[in-house]
């Protein structure tokens, strides 16, 4: 038997990744359709049910849009059961606003157990509380998958943490996690694995790289990642340490975002230490790349390098500017190099962009 197991989902989303409107709502609508294109990929590799490990929506609220979403997908897949249980954003949403099907099956506060058939038993509940796991007990016989939401620890001591621990010897063969948004496996003892599928649609520059979720097979309990997202996010740091000229900047941001599909989201950060007249001027720098990408923008994170030994002589209003600064013990020498480069740009007559 294979399952497709999937979290995170967050449909609603405002999104976070500070996109112009229009984007904004063309990604709203690709982030709505993420359930479907899950379900489909899971149905191509033959699952045989649907495990969703909470936060399928972004908070309680839930538009009647996203709501028919769902729906949409669960009846488009009558002989398809799918498995939900809530997290923390949607808490108890999806009872509250009446979504129902017969393929939809629910967890409660406590343990709740389905039998999924070839001897296999899943276990979940929505609420994660201390001492919640002294009143789980699977039959070690049997396969068992355990789903719960929440953060990942040693022991279960508070609200919306899973003791790692106390799972351990129970007899469980898969933990199917939601809340963390990269996919990660820990191993529980011998027998089991905990796994995070993750956010099958990055939102912001905090959900960067390959995201999707995870197809399980229950005859030896073997799992396989699949990519799901429509658009990959990059957040991509480029030094340019000792270079000043555009051109020579722009060679090495090209180097570093060789490969990069046209259609993902982008982010340079500029790093490192550059000589004193370096623009770094991000605004032409965006308006550069701004076409070869869905979305394009960039961060100065650059510092000024002075050798400040090169200042005991310098007779220049911008020596004497500079040394002041430097003597200034009330300032951060990050303070420093930005007061610096300001100083620097606006002696050269340039515009200084530092984001």
């Amino acid at each position: 038997m294979k399952l497709l197991h999937i979290a995170d989902l967050h449909l609603d989303s405002a999104l976070t990744s500070h996109l112009p409107p229009d984007k904004v709502r063309a990604r709203r609508t690709e982030l709505l359709g993420v359930l479907r294109r899950a379900v489909s990929r899971g149905v191509e590799a033959g699952v045989s049910a649907v495990l969703i490990a909470g936060d399928l929506f972004d908070n309680t609220e839930v538009s009647r849009r996203a709501l028919s979403e769902v729906e949409s997908v669960l009846h488009s897949y009558p002989d398809l059961p799918f498995y939900y249980l809530s997290g923390n954003h949607e808490k108890d949403a999806l009872v509250r606003y009446g979504l129902t099907s017969p393929n939809l099956h629910l967890f409660g506060d406590t343990f709740t157990s389905y039998e999924l058939g070839e001897n296999v038993m899943l276990y979940g509940r929505h609420m994660t509380e201390r001492g919640m796991f002294n009143a789980l007990h699977p039959d070690s016989k049997k396969k068992n998958i355990l789903m719960l939401h929440g953060e990942l620890r040693d022991r279960s001591d508070e609200g919306g943490v899973i003791g790692l621990g106390e799972i351990a010897g129970r007899g469980i063969d898969y933990l199917a996690l939601g809340h963390y948004h990269t996919y990660s496996v820990t191993r529980i003892d011998a027998r089991g694995v905990a796994v995070y599928s993750g956010t099958p649609e990055g939102r912001g520059f905090d959900e960067c790289g390959q995201l999707g979720a995870v197809i399980l097979d229950t005859a030896d309990f073997s799992h396989t990642f699949i990519p799901l997202a429509r658009r990959e996010i990059h957040d991509v740091e480029v030094a340019i340490d000792s270079l000043s000229q555009d051109r020579d900047i722009r060679a090495r941001i090209d180097d570093a975002l060789r490969g990069i599909p046209s259609e993902d989201v982008v982010r340079v950060k500029l790093v490192g230490r550059v000589p004193i007249g370096c623009t770094c001027d991000t605004e032409t720098l965006t308006h550069w790349y701004a076409d070869r990408y869905y979305y394009f923008t960039m961060k100065n994170k650059t510092q000024v390098h002075i050798e400040r030994e090169d200042l005991a002589y310098d007779k220049s209003l911008f020596g004497e500017f500079a040394r002041c600064v430097l003597e200034d013990e009330t300032l951060t020498e990050e303070e420093k190099s930005d007061i610096l480069s300001c100083g620097a740009m606006a002696l050269t007559g340039e515009e200084w962009i530092h984001q």
